[in-house]
């Protein structure tokens, strides 16, 4: 088992990492007696560090010191993965894990140090990790993005929310950004490559897929291009279209190029079809997909070529190939284009999967100004200019809309909010999203690159119940995106109806609260009488009314009734979970004086809630009055001291 790989080979080490991984998982499973999927699970930890050590580093996964252990778990992790506190010692003992299988198959380098001193290490640096991994100055780029979100309040699993904190970054000037973002993320930005292992998305589906690939706007062009050049059109000295020939293609093809332009009563002459940027761009890359070819002095169509008259989206991936493989700036440069640009371009022709990868994930509109925030961090991490930063900054921002231009000519995104700047001849700004083609083109091409790209869906014939159970342990963003694909086979109806079933069958609060907010995301109107049935219910009635109120159905003030106090203490409860300490006082005092809320302690302390003794004791530490704190306090002794003994 080959377990040294040159780090410059981009397919050696993807190719053999699930051999190697299959081989720990078998030794693990023999030598800890756990079941294959937990073996699974720490063997996905495991390839964490191996694509780091691949990656990052030498490329050989046998030879470790503690100084690799410290910059795997200090520096790489806190910058990359975004993990739960309660996961952090998974990450870390998979790496001892790795060591001790390395010592028991004999396979441990003795370049490096012995496993006992490596161990020893994993297990010092347990509190130092996890303190790294909640430090928000180790934090990379996209990690930091999110944050700011959920530090500003915002729900990121609101579209609405999201959109708008989206809007406030982008009017945001570079400077402000880095004083946001912190200027290590500009200033001393890791290493460019992304994490290998993906979230799951969803996939189209099939009649999606036809319809996108019915609207790419490059097929007939190039058909057009194709029937056009005949039996060939003869080029110039220098290999360009004639002047006569690039003036009819102009129209012909809408390539956005404007001969002999006119600037007030000056004439410009058009005097090269190189010239022309938007012709320039659709033969290069007909060239480039062998849809065309210059011979003997023409340029004439190839059989391929002349095949998308009877099948135009025959050779899509060939074209998508084509554009991926000349560069989606590089076609678009001219021979003397100033030497900075070219530079800069190269760049960023090199991270254009990379950039594809922030729609693939987020399945969502992402604005076009965070695309160039990053790859201007890694453009300026990557090369050294004699201008100033924002300079560099102002030539990224034009080159990623270009490329983004051909990205869209292409079919795989589509674009809004865009707006026209002096000078310019196409859209810039706004933000991005995937087509239904561009996920499944990215999607194979992050394949070929080596990327575990996992499907969303495998809980889609749960019940909803089954479902919020399934998922209880799992990251937020995989949450998300299975909750999504679950919907995406049923009917808002059928959803809804399968959701507020859901409530009554969970025995979880926080479950059944997670439960409600989804109602409210797939549609209040249709979840509206079924939430209201539920407050007839005593055991749900609390978290219902609480979202009926959150949706402007019911009053704030109406989640106290006096005759109900036991269902009040699931309105506490709910309150407690969902907006913390503060909301659960601010829905307490709706019972009126400290001398009332001490009178309700008195009743509430027999209620059935599961929440009854987590509310309590809420109070008793966050209200800043003595007598309610002690009111609390007794009732929780009482509470306790009715339970049966066990």
């Amino acid at each position: 088992m080959k377990l040294e790989f040159d780090p410059e080979e981009d397919r050696a080490f993807p190719a053999s990492r699930q051999e190697i991984l299959d081989a720990f998982s078998a030794w693990f499973v023999n030598h800890d007696y756990c079941t294959q999927d937990h073996a699974k699970e720490v063997a996905g930890d495991v390839g964490l560090a191996l694509e780091w050590k691949w990656a990052y580093q030498d490329g050989n996964l046998a030879w470790w010191n503690v100084s690799h252990i410290i910059d795997y778990l200090l520096e790489w992790c806190p910058r990359k993965l975004s993990v739960d506190p309660k996961h952090c010692d998974d990450i870390r003992e998979a790496l001892g894990h790795w060591f001790r299988f390395l010592d028991a198959r004999n396979l441990l380098s003795s370049d490096g140090h012995s496993v006992e001193i490596l161990l020893d290490a994993v297990e010092v640096l347990r509190d130092d990790f996890i303190a790294a991994m909640g430090d928000r100055s180790k934090f990379g780029m996209a990690k930091s993005l999110f944050s700011l979100g959920t530090d500003a309040g915002v729900d990121m699993s609101d579209p609405d929310q999201v959109s708008a904190h989206i809007e406030r970054y982008n009017d945001l000037t570079i400077d402000e950004r880095k004083d946001l973002l912190s200027d290590h993320l500009f200033a001393n930005a890791g290493p460019s490559t992304p994490d290998r292992r993906l979230a799951p998305v969803i996939m189209p589906t099939d009649d999606e897929i036809s319809r996108s690939l019915t609207s790419i706007p490059i097929l007939p062009k190039f058909r057009d291009l194709v029937i056009f050049l005949g039996k060939g059109r003869p080029l110039t000295k220098k290999g360009h279209l004639t002047l006569a020939d690039a003036r009819v293609l102009v129209d012909l093809l809408s390539t956005g190029d404007e001969m002999d332009p006119r600037y007030g009563d000056l004439t410009f002459r058009t005097t090269s079809s190189d010239n022309l940027r938007g012709l320039r761009l659709i033969v290069a890359w007909a060239k480039k997909a062998g849809l065309v070819r210059v011979l003997r002095g023409k340029l004439v169509p190839t059989k391929r070529g002349i095949g998308l008259q009877d099948e135009l989206t025959g050779e899509f991936e060939h074209v998508v190939d084509g554009l991926i493989a000349a560069g989606p700036l590089a076609i678009q440069s001219r021979s003397n284009q100033w030497r900075i640009l070219s530079a800069i371009w190269t760049s960023l022709d090199d991270m254009s999967i990379d950039l594809l990868t922030v729609p693939y994930v987020m399945m969502e509109h992402v604005p076009i100004d965070m695309l160039t925030d990053v790859a201007t961090t890694e453009v300026l991490e990557a090369w050294q200019f004699a201008v100033d930063d924002d300079t560099i900054q102002s030539y990224v921002s034009s080159a990623i809309n270009k490329m983004i231009d051909a990205f869209e000519l292409c079919g795989l995104v589509t674009r809004e909010s865009t707006h026209m700047s002096i000078g310019e001849t196409s859209p810039e700004g706004g933000s991005v999203t995937l087509t239904p083609v561009g996920v499944v083109t990215v999607r194979r091409l992050l394949i070929a690159a080596g990327f575990e790209v996992p499907l969303a869906g495998r809980f889609a014939a749960l019940s909803a119940a089954g479902l919020l159970e399934a998922l209880n342990d799992e990251d937020e963003e995989i949450v998300r995106t299975e909750v999504l694909a679950w919907c995406k086979v049923r009917e808002p109806s059928d959803a809804v109806d399968e959701f507020a079933r859901a409530i009554t069958e969970l025995d979880d609060p926080a479950l059944q609260i997670q439960a409600l907010e989804l109602l409210s995301e797939i549609n209040v109107d249709l979840a509206a009488p079924h939430v209201l049935e539920l407050t007839a219910q005593p055991d749900v009635a609390g978290f219902a009314l609480c979202w009926l109120a959150d949706n402007n159905l019911i009053g704030e003030q109406d989640l106290w009734i006096r005759a109900t106090p036991f269902v009040f203490v699931d309105v506490l409860v709910h309150r407690m979970i969902a907006l913390g300490p503060e909301g659960l006082l601010t829905t307490l005092a709706l019972v009126g004086t400290d001398e009332q809320q001490c009178a309700l302690f008195d009743t509430i302390w027999r209620a059935p809630s599961p929440g009854t003794a987590l509310v309590l004791a809420g109070i008793d530490k966050a209200h800043p009055s003595k007598l309610v704190k002690k009111a609390a306090r007794k009732a929780l002794f009482k509470m306790r001291s009715s339970l049966p003994a066990t």
